[in-house]
């Protein structure tokens, strides 16, 4: 009789958890308010800020006399494919790159294309060559195995939140949902909208890092910290809902 509460006192937990992650993101995003607003209105701080700027600015007019921007386009292309096998180049420096070469709307486009690139590599791998250890994880799990459907043509809502969230591993979703029958056109239309806010948000980031005090740079940091916030908590409550299912179905 006691069991019972045992058993579902550990998902009460992991969801009291994960609660507390994103309350703390939150906090963090207020404090982090607070301190910028403290510091900018410094009359020193204002003194070296405009120092750093001018240094800045001159890094800035050098990317700007870069002729050759097809090479660049290129080349951060090229990186992009290359994250499909080097995990530890980051996509969000790669998002920010774009951003400091190139003007906001060309960042985007240029991050889209290459977010493109991206997922599809490991998707056809994926539907080549299956979806490796995560696939033979993912069949011992039953909640996992339900809540993906794979078999089938996949879950769109978690393929979604999992381009959403910014630290579910890119390459891994991507490979196993190549191994599902989804038509790669609803897959890639899905990962587009599902990273579109990081995309914008960090394009503009780029296009404002040689001006670190402005609003166009704090402005997207503020919005990716309220973003996972608000994707763990989707994220807590869609696993907490498969789980209640998955009790219902048993009974």
């Amino acid at each position: 009789m006691d069991k019972q509460p045992l058993n579902n006192a550990a998902p009460k937990k992991r969801r009291f958890n994960m609660l507390i992650i994103a309350a703390l993101i939150l906090i963090s995003l207020s404090v982090f308010l607070f301190i910028w607003a403290y510091i900018a209105q410094i009359d020193s701080i204002k003194v070296h800020y405009r120092e750093l700027q001018a240094q800045l600015s001159q890094w800035q007019l050098f990317i700007a006399s870069l002729e050759n921007k097809w090479l660049l386009i290129l080349i951060i292309f090229l990186l992009y494919a290359l994250k499909s096998f080097i995990i530890i180049i980051p996509l969000s420096t790669l998002f920010i790159i774009s951003g400091m070469v190139f003007d906001v709307r060309y960042a985007t486009a240029i991050n889209i294309v290459g977010v493109t690139i991206l997922v599809s590599i490991k998707f056809f791998w994926g539907n080549k060559f299956g979806g490796g250890n995560a696939s033979k994880l993912i069949s011992r799990v039953k909640i996992l195995k339900e809540l993906l459907k794979l078999e089938h043509s996949g879950n769109p809502f978690i393929l979604f939140i999992s381009r959403f969230v910014p630290f579910v591993p890119v390459n891994t979703i991507s490979r196993l949902y190549g191994t599902s029958e989804i038509n790669y056109d609803k897959y890639l239309l899905i990962s587009l909208l599902g990273f579109s806010p990081r995309i914008l948000s960090l394009s503009v980031l780029g296009n404002h890092v040689f001006d670190p005090f402005s609003v166009g740079f704090f402005g997207p940091i503020i919005i990716m910290l309220f973003l996972s916030g608000v994707s763990m908590l989707i994220l807590n409550f869609t696993l907490a809902f498969f789980r209640k299912e998955a009790k219902y179905k048993q009974n």
